[in-house]
């Protein structure tokens, strides 16, 4: 009957479109999923979360850096040169301890990895970070299970479907034509490069009401800190026991598995001002990060292949010039934290531990919020579009 006839030619028409879009996604493969790039430059997608199965499928390294944006601008190659090891960057943007643990068990599969330098960024363990809110972890974590033929799923989407219709070479398709010493490197953004050099240059370089908002923040937290007012230090020990949970999962747990890796570990060296927020203001911050310095410290001494290092009492920090907000250093603190570890300054050991906290915790409950506050008062007064009418500042 005709209808039947229908039917059949419908499904045969969706099975051989499904056929050709697997082989034409397998021959395109923006993601190197499957291959290397063929007939075409060879390109890395700037979200890394996807981009990482394609580069531990298709490319030979032993050595890993993976860290959030605070380590997007480290250079594999001056790794390599200082520290012994063949490096690729594979840092993501925003990430969790969890997801950087998902990326690294696909890994340590696929290579015998030598080293791995890892930013201990403070979100996680604060806050006990699973994914990036506004990319959750079911939009890529199946690249990094053991079936290969899910991996397709990475390609079903508008953007891609669009991009193999034409078979692009747009950026927007197959990413930037860039290496693995630091494919999503920022320093050399012009918007980025602008925001350096003090607080005027992060006030000249972008007005919008995103940014105004975290200048509105510290300024809330300045004001609290003049009037004597913190945040209390309510149930301080579950929040720093779950703390050190969430590390002890997402890293000791695997630096135990995995004993012929050395691990060398970083905490950023955030601006002291950040620092100063939490030991003037937020107090439960500040208590939590020391007590997990503290931890990964001692960790590090039962661990032979566990290396902690920490800057946060270096005059640097004091330095605005140096950075593009609170919390992104010049690409300048990159290169000098390599030399620093190369040389094993900075290092955490038990018996130089409570010196290192003391003198942070000094350098933070010290620091002067003047300028700061005139600064960004004086800012905020000439862009008044988001500012509550009722809101009278000092």
């Amino acid at each position: 009957m005709p209808y039947k006839k229908s039917i059949q030619i419908y499904f045969y028409t969706l099975i051989a479109s499904s056929f050709f879009m697997i082989i034409g996604f397998y021959i395109y493969d923006p993601l190197q999923i499957f291959h290397k790039p063929w007939g075409r430059d060879t390109t890395f997608n700037n979200n890394m979360r996807l981009q990482a199965a394609g580069i531990a499928n298709n490319y030979t390294f032993d050595s890993l850096i993976i860290g959030s944006s605070i380590l997007e601008n480290t250079s594999s190659q001056e790794a390599n040169d200082k520290l012994n090891g063949n490096f690729i960057n594979i840092s993501l943007s925003g990430s969790s301890y969890y997801e950087r643990l998902l990326i690294m068990r696909y890994f340590f599969k696929k290579h015998s990895i030598q080293k791995v330098i890892f930013s201990l960024d403070a979100g996680s363990y604060i806050h006990q970070t699973k994914d990036y809110p506004n990319y959750p972890l079911y939009l890529f974590d199946y690249l990094y299970d053991d079936s290969k033929l899910n991996d397709y799923k990475a390609y079903l989407t508008y953007d891609f479907l669009g991009c193999l219709l034409t078979y692009s070479e747009d950026e927007q398709c197959i990413g930037r034509r860039t290496t693995l010493d630091r494919p999503n490197s920022w320093f050399m953004d012009k918007r980025v490069k602008e925001r350096y050099g003090g607080l005027d240059k992060w006030f000249e370089s972008e007005n919008n009401n995103k940014r105004n908002a975290v200048y509105e923040n510290i300024l809330f937290q300045i004001q609290k800190i003049s009037k004597g007012d913190t945040l209390a230090l309510k149930n301080i020990d579950l929040k720093i026991l779950k703390a050190k949970q969430y590390v002890k999962t997402t890293v000791i747990n695997f630096v135990k598995e995995n004993p012929n890796t050395e691990f060398i570990m970083i905490f950023p060296p955030y601006a002291r001002i950040e620092y100063a927020l939490w030991a003037q203001y937020n107090l439960p911050y500040f208590e939590i990060h020391k007590a997990i310095i503290e931890y990964l410290t001692i960790e590090s001494e039962k661990l032979p292949n566990l290396k902690i290092f920490a800057f946060g009492d270096q005059n640097f920090l004091d330095n605005i010039n140096y950075y593009k907000d609170t919390r992104h250093y010049h690409v300048s603190i990159n290169s000098w934290m390599l030399s620093q570890i190369q040389n094993n300054l900075g290092l955490l050991e038990s018996k130089k531990l409570y010196l290192y906290l003391q003198k942070i915790t000094k350098k933070a409950k010290s620091y002067n919020f003047d300028t700061f506050r005139e600064k960004i008062n004086t800012y905020l007064n000439n862009h008044p579009s988001i500012i509550e009418p009722s809101k009278k500042r000092m």
